[in-house]
């Protein structure tokens, strides 16, 4: 080390994450993970606004099972009419 600065080794995330935005709110969690579940998605979160816990957004989080992240994920089609 030199001039004070600390090196520290950070482990690789085995895991990307991602978010999409826009998911209606009518949209169920357990339609968007079937929708994704081929695709490498673990699971799905909706998020929640900061003002209240008990109000969903329309934006979903989603960790994946590999370190990269995919360039697309396909969900439209599962829920178009």
């Amino acid at each position: 080390m030199t001039d004070g600065a600390v090196i520290v080794e950070i482990a690789a995330s085995s895991s990307a994450r991602g978010v999409i935005y826009n998911v209606p709110l009518d949209i169920s969690i357990d339609d968007i993970v079937a929708c994704l579940a081929n695709q490498g998605v673990k699971f799905v979160k909706r998020f929640r606004f900061k003002s209240s816990s008990e109000l969903d957004s329309k934006s979903v989080f989603l960790p994946f099972d590999n370190a990269v992240l995919p360039g697309e994920v396909k969900i439209r089609y599962c829920f178009s009419a």
